[in-house]
């Protein structure tokens, strides 16, 4: 099955956690400017428990999405760094694993934070064509997280055209 990726935003997000685009958010981010500086700052905390901030490198799209993972502990916030990331997402059904046909993916550029809430299934983000590293923030669980196979074959793309 083909996934295909879209831009990411507060909307079509929604239903999987909460979208920050700072740049141009005019809602929920503080922004200032100084003589040498531009700031913009989440109006309210970006996750609900105390995180580590991570760096992952994840494989380029276009690419299988073969495992997912979620946590119940922890919320988890993605933000790229000089280069756009996908990630996909899924809803989950209790202990049952990630299906195909249900993933959604998202493209974010620089400046969009994601905030998945608990018990989304996610991946690992993805770069444009080429290995792309980018941040997340989410607290550490007791066990390592726990990575599912997907079921069925999911493969993520990006074209132009999927961008909303």
């Amino acid at each position: 099955m083909k996934i295909v990726a879209h831009r990411i935003t507060p909307e079509n997000f929604a239903e999987f956690g909460t979208c920050y685009q700072m740049f141009t958010a005019k809602e929920g981010v503080k922004h200032s400017k100084g003589d040498s500086f531009e700031d913009h700052m989440t109006a309210k905390p970006l996750v609900d428990t105390h995180v580590h901030l991570g760096v992952t490198v994840g494989s380029g799209a276009p690419c299988r999405i073969i495992t997912m993972e979620k946590h119940s502990h922890t919320q988890e916030a993605i933000a790229c760094m000089r280069e756009p990331v996908i990630f996909c997402v899924a809803h989950s059904h209790g202990d049952e694993p990630p299906v195909d046909s249900e993933l959604k993916a998202f493209l974010l550029q620089p400046g969009d934070v994601a905030i998945i809430e608990r018990e989304v299934w996610h991946d690992a983000c993805h770069g444009l064509g080429h290995d792309t590293p980018y941040y997340w923030l989410a607290m550490a669980g007791k066990t390592p997280a726990t990575w599912e196979k997907v079921q069925g074959e999911a493969q993520l793309v990006w074209e132009e055209s999927g961008e909303e």
